[in-house]
């Protein structure tokens, strides 16, 4: 239907291949409707932009296993676009109840003082900004929750690193 329409390119909100994750970020969908939207984007010739979104309140490591085989199988696939940890947007769960995810105090950026003609106090209460800068969140999470996501991170960045070897290495010979 898309593909009839001319429609070309879409940016649907997949943002991982963990039925886990997926319900932490509340998206309504699972990997396998993920999977098989990318299956059917690359049949029908649209282009899909999508972000792998990591660092969710609640995630662990153990995540990681999984999602590497499903990467491993779907490396055929167009590849997100984008691989980040999240950041907290005005009117998201996370920035309307951050105490419940363990992420008080929610703050504007530092560079907000300069880019808003508001004393600091107004910013504070007006929450003004849209997201949390990356080194303000990893402060407000526990050590143990950081140093999991940390060590996710690093596992997801030196399996890609290793399938792009591989491909590389498979393409020269």
């Amino acid at each position: 239907m898309l593909s009839g329409a001319r429609i070309r390119w879409i940016q649907p909100g997949i943002e991982s291949f963990s039925d886990h994750s997926l319900q932490l970020m509340h998206k309504g969908t699972n990997v396998l409707q993920n999977i098989q939207l990318l299956k059917w984007c690359t049949e029908y010739g649209i282009r899909v932009s999508w972000n792998y979104l990591l660092g969710f309140p609640g995630e662990d490591e153990q995540e990681v296993h999984s999602i590497s085989s499903i990467i491993r199988a779907v490396h055929h696939l167009q590849p997100p676009g984008v691989g980040q940890i999240i950041h907290i947007d005005r009117f998201s769960t996370y920035f309307m109840t951050p105490q419940q995810y363990g992420l008080e105090p929610v703050r504007p950026a530092s560079s907000y003082r300069h880019v808003y003609p508001f004393p600091n106090e107004v910013l504070e209460r007006r929450r003004i900004r849209p997201w949390a800068n990356f080194i303000g969140f990893l402060r407000n999470i526990s050590e143990v929750w950081e140093k999991t996501v940390a060590k996710m991170l690093l596992k997801i960045i030196l399996f890609i690193a290793d399938l792009l070897c591989e491909k590389r290495s498979s393409d020269a010979s």
